[in-house]
């Protein structure tokens, strides 16, 4: 019983969708009508254009065919198709441009945010922001901070939503010890120093010193931050 009835509520929703696709303009015709009644005057002035166009460009192809003394008879009804035509190609060219419009929006929505890559992309882009600023810190101090509240320009990068409709939480910042090298690790990583909060799926962004950035499974996080600070890393 209840797969009939899912099988009815999926034909009445697509019969609805056929519906709509077939005679969707009349409604939209009825919502939008009122709004331009009152600006009839503003719509006289572009028809009188189109008709005096049409009707230029009608007088000026029957001149130019019998000018060129052919047979063929140029009809009204010609001109009225052609016309027809180039005004379906520029409502489907305005068409097409709110379709991108739409989809720009909709990236831009909580609709993006519930896809399971924009949490581990979001938190990937700004653990490499901050590496940038560590970096940038490290050059003009001569060492690294002890904390990312020292650099004023990582303030916007140092929250990360962990998935969608959740809140922001903050980024862990893990001070390399000076006493181990930075590169000598089996992968050329260096050490840990940036860990985003738990994102969804039981995954995590690590950033190393070297500049790169690894998604780590939660059961994995200690041993890579272990491993990226063993000893024998310490330089000699």
């Amino acid at each position: 019983m209840f797969l009939v009835f899912t099988a009815l509520a999926s034909l009445t929703s697509f019969l609805d969708f056929l519906l709509h696709l077939a005679i969707g303009w009349f409604w939209h015709l009825e919502k939008t009508a009122p709004a331009l009644l009152p600006q009839w005057q503003g719509i006289l002035l572009p028809l009188g254009c189109l008709v005096l166009g049409t009707w230029l460009v009608h007088r000026f192809t029957r001149w130019w065919i019998s000018a060129k003394g052919s047979r063929l008879e140029w009809k009204a009804a010609h001109t009225l198709s052609a016309t027809a035509l180039l005004l379906l190609g520029a409502a489907a060219a305005i068409a097409l441009s709110g379709v991108v419009h739409q989809a720009v929006w909709l990236s831009d929505t909580t609709w993006w945010t519930k896809n399971r890559m924009y949490a581990r992309t979001s938190a990937t882009m700004n653990i490499r922001q901050l590496q940038i600023a560590i970096t940038d810190f490290k050059s003009s101090h001569g060492r690294y901070p002890d904390s990312l509240a020292e650099i004023e320009s990582s303030r916007q990068f140092q929250y990360v939503s962990p998935g969608a409709n959740k809140p922001p939480e903050p980024v862990l910042y893990l001070k390399p010890d000076e006493a181990y090298s930075h590169d000598a690790d089996s992968d050329g990583n260096g050490q840990v120093i940036l860990v985003s909060p738990l994102l969804e799926y039981e995954r995590y962004v690590v950033g190393f010193t070297s500049g790169a950035t690894h998604t780590v499974h939660g059961s994995g996080l200690a041993k890579v931050i272990e491993a990226s600070r063993m000893p024998s890393n310490i330089e000699r």
